[in-house]
């Protein structure tokens, strides 16, 4: 019995291009199945799923939804959903002007189903739209899209920056769509679901449709013991890769320039307030930024690995930008309140900017005549790279050709290109905000490591935030959580990958990140 997807001999290349970036592919997707869709960056993820729904046309083959041409049958757009790694246009045109609420469905059938996911994703009606936060947006995104029926969901990498609470409850979700109970329907839903985050993938999947350059191949999840081992094999990583990283990665060479050294290297912050901030938004004068913080004190020794973790609205991003100098706050009724790197203050002391190399602001998507290769972006913002070994080595390491140009790659690819212009040259500070999000598996591992070597060895401090728990169990040496509406920032010294005397970082941050009002039992102030 044929399927709902099925795609025979289907081959694409993209216009003007002769090299095919799907080959002869050929599987057959049977109804009610929860696809979790692999592969390395530039394996051709997005582009497979693109057409399914029917934005591209296949050069051979034929591919068909429910024995429909997936891109001659433009009824298909009711059945099935797209869910991209980009916020749509009209969220963003919108949020200057509209709450939550006025962006939701208003048809009558639909309101106990949006209520339920209004709970579950910690939103609420009355919040105006620029006043979420990325991951909140995500959410809204999210949202409008799985409260009404579809046949098929395709789903693009878009729970990125979407806290562990508010993934879990998306896979719910799905799984309840995919065994027709979400919809009340006798017709059960089918998801395709390309990631790189696999926790909790192994039992929310029944199939496993991967991509390696071009090839797919659909398997039976019960024939894959450990989905996560299975992509790290075929991005050619093991544990003895690792090794040989560790082994191999020289870091103390001389030609690896030192970072400049600071007074103290310390990240000093006292009796910090966010609510007190007073920064106004251009588009309403009297939007204040909500409270976050209310006196947080953390000081962070120097070359510490930080782990910045939290539920979506609860003020990383803004701590991150705070703290890199790329935001503005006023002291003027709490003169008591200290924000320093060293003994210098962020955002006031503009020497402090040739210090910290911040990753946040993430480009997804670019026009198409953004025609500019990595060798020109490279040269404008260090001139002489192509005789800086730690360059190089991040080039290498981050399997990047000078030559790509950023309106032809996928969007991991485009990750890997802002890294390397954020971190070249190398800084005393790193500040990273969902930095790997879009890397794939054996990728993030060997970054993971390039950081933390860069902290032993080079004194280098690390804030990384991030909701992607797989592989932070044996990097941090300190985490850092924030509640949203809460009083309180807590550090928590971190030891072989468990917390001294409390559960593990994912257990740990499962429970804090819930919406939950008392401080979490057996956490303990450190510093």
């Amino acid at each position: 019995m044929p399927g709902i997807v099925n795609s025979h001999n289907v081959s694409y290349a993209y216009p003007g291009e002769f090299e095919d970036v799907i080959r002869n592919a050929t599987f057959s997707i049977p109804y009610g199945s929860r696809v979790v869709v692999l592969g390395e960056n530039g394996a051709g993820k997005s582009t497979l799923l693109r057409l399914i729904n029917g934005n591209h046309k296949s050069r051979t083959g034929s591919l068909t939804i429910d024995t429909h041409d997936a891109f001659e049958e433009t009824q298909l757009r009711r059945r099935v959903k797209y869910l991209s790694s980009s916020l749509p246009g009209y969220l963003l045109h919108l949020k200057s002007q509209h709450t939550v609420g006025e962006t939701l469905p208003g048809d009558d059938s639909l309101q106990d189903r949006v209520e339920t996911f209004l709970r579950a994703f910690s939103l609420h009606r009355e919040t105006s739209l620029d006043a979420l936060s990325d991951g909140e947006m995500r959410k809204l995104q999210i949202l409008m899209h799985i409260v009404q029926p579809f046949d098929v969901l395709l789903v693009d990498e878009c729970t990125h920056d979407v806290d562990v609470v508010g993934r879990r409850a998306f896979l719910d979700a799905l799984s309840r769509a995919t065994s027709g109970l979400l919809f009340d329907s006798s017709t059960k839903s089918t998801v395709l679901y390309a990631t790189h985050i696999l926790d909790d993938m192994q039992q929310w999947a029944t199939h496993v449709l991967h991509v390696d350059d071009g090839r797919v191949v659909l398997y039976e999840a019960q024939d894959i013991p450990c989905i996560y081992s299975f992509a790290r094999q075929f991005s050619g990583l093991s544990y003895s890769g690792i090794q040989w990283i560790v082994g191999t990665f020289n870091i103390r060479a001389p030609l690896f320039p030192e970072p400049k050294p600071l007074s103290s290297l310390i990240v000093s912050i006292k009796d910090f307030d966010v609510k007190s901030l007073f920064l106004q938004n251009r588009h309403r004068p009297q939007l204040v930024t909500p409270e976050l913080l209310d006196r947080c004190t953390v000081a962070i020794p120097a070359g510490s690995r930080v782990i910045l973790c939290g539920p979506n609205g609860s003020g990383k991003s803004i701590l991150l930008q705070l703290l890199a100098g790329e935001r503005f706050y006023s002291k003027r009724n709490r003169s008591d309140m200290q924000l320093l790197i060293g003994q210098r203050e962020c955002f006031h002391d503009t020497t402090l900017v040739a210090d910290i190399a911040y990753g946040g602001h993430w480009w997804d998507e670019v026009e198409p005549e953004w025609n500019l290769c990595v060798e020109e972006m490279l040269t404008c913002r260090h001139a002489d790279w192509a005789t800086c070994a730690y360059a190089l080595y991040l080039i290498d390491l981050l399997g990047i050709d000078i030559r790509w140009r950023v309106n032809e790659i996928s969007s991991g690819e485009r990750k890997r290109v802002q890294l390397l212009l954020r971190l070249v040259p190398l800084r005393s500070f790193i500040f990273l905000d969902e930095a790997t999000a879009d890397l794939d598996v054996a990728l993030r591992q060997k970054f993971l490591i390039f950081l933390q070597h860069l902290s032993l060895n080079k004194g280098v401090t690390v804030i990384y935030c991030s909701h992607i728990y797989e592989d932070l169990m044996w990097w941090g040496n300190y985490a850092l959580f924030l509640r949203s509406s809460q009083d309180f920032c807590d550090t928590i010294t971190m030891k072989y990958g468990r917390f001294i005397d409390g559960p593990s970082l994912e257990a740990q941050g499962g429970s804090f990140l819930a919406p939950k009002t008392e401080r979490v039992a057996g956490v303990e102030d450190t510093l």
